[in-house]
């Protein structure tokens, strides 16, 4: 093999048969990109880092499942944009929850005034009696 580095599919091969060196040079060959593609769809460097851990740690759980007569970055950066889809889904769904139960709080607070004002004005009505 001299000088050549390994292709990205001969490193996810070499990775599915238990070759622990293949996954480094395979994440350190492109933790950057998937990172910078993650905060490009998320816009968030802190939620792009997340995702990023979490598509290395999907590829080791999922390693059984590459074909090596597919291309290695198209079935990979497959695994990264689910991961960014399923992130921008969670934080939609908690931006939901979150906008709702601010209108909760608002709708309370709007009945408490109303119940304050409703009593303060019987309690001036009847004082003037």
């Amino acid at each position: 093999m001299g000088g050549e580095q390994p292709t990205d599919e001969e490193l996810l091969d070499r990775y599915a048969n238990g070759d622990a060196q293949a996954f480094e040079i395979f994440f350190r060959r492109h933790k950057g990109r998937v990172f910078h593609y993650a905060l490009r769809k998320v816009g968030r460097g802190e939620l792009a880092s997340e995702i990023s851990q979490d598509v290395f740690l999907k590829l080791h759980s999922k390693i059984h499942l590459y074909k090596t007569n597919q291309p290695a970055l198209t079935w990979f950066f497959t695994i990264v944009h689910n991961a960014c889809v399923d992130a921008l889904r969670k934080k939609s769904a908690a931006v939901a929850v979150e906008d709702r139960l601010k209108k909760a709080q608002l709708l309370l607070h709007t009945q408490r005034l109303q119940s304050q004002d409703s009593s303060s004005l019987k309690q001036n009505l009847h004082y003037q009696d």
